[in-house]
């Protein structure tokens, strides 16, 4: 059986093993964090938080601060910077996508409406009665006069 292990920073790991794992059992999965995003500590010796830049100039661009609110005055990105190609077209696509829900959200409106179930229903009562009195011959329907 498997155990997986992260390495928080230098020194530290946190160890989860699957149901029905022993405790003796080696590691198969180790993931090394030393370097990534998550174990960075701040000038406070925080942890750091990270957060994503939506602007123009930065979109989706993530960026580290000190966890702490009024803590020290940490701040770094996280990511490399983007090329001009996709600082132009991340913004379109996000417009797009805002666009495509308000759609969609809309839509969903309309089929809350309980006049629009109502009239639904009838539409469907009034189909319903016309042919319920038809001729059912073979091949075709018929009103009945």
């Amino acid at each position: 059986m498997s155990r997986r292990s992260l390495r928080i920073g230098e020194g530290e790991s946190v160890t989860s093993r699957l149901p029905g794992q022993d405790a003796t059992s080696r590691s198969r999965w180790e993931i090394e964090a030393a370097s990534s995003v998550c174990s960075r500590l701040c000038y406070c010796g925080n942890v750091v938080k990270t957060h994503t830049s939506w602007t123009v100039s930065h979109p989706g661009r993530r960026f580290q601060v000190c966890a702490r609110r009024n803590g020290c005055t940490f701040w770094e990105w996280a990511d490399p910077e983007m090329c001009d190609r996709s600082k132009h077209i991340i913004p379109g696509l996000l417009r797009k996508i805002n666009r495509l829900e308000e759609e969609q959200n809309a839509g969903k409106g309309k089929m809350k409406n309980p006049w629009f179930w109502v009239s639904v229903f009838l539409v469907g009562m009034v189909i319903y009665l016309l042919f319920s009195k038809c001729n059912r011959t073979p091949g075709h329907l018929q009103l009945a006069g």
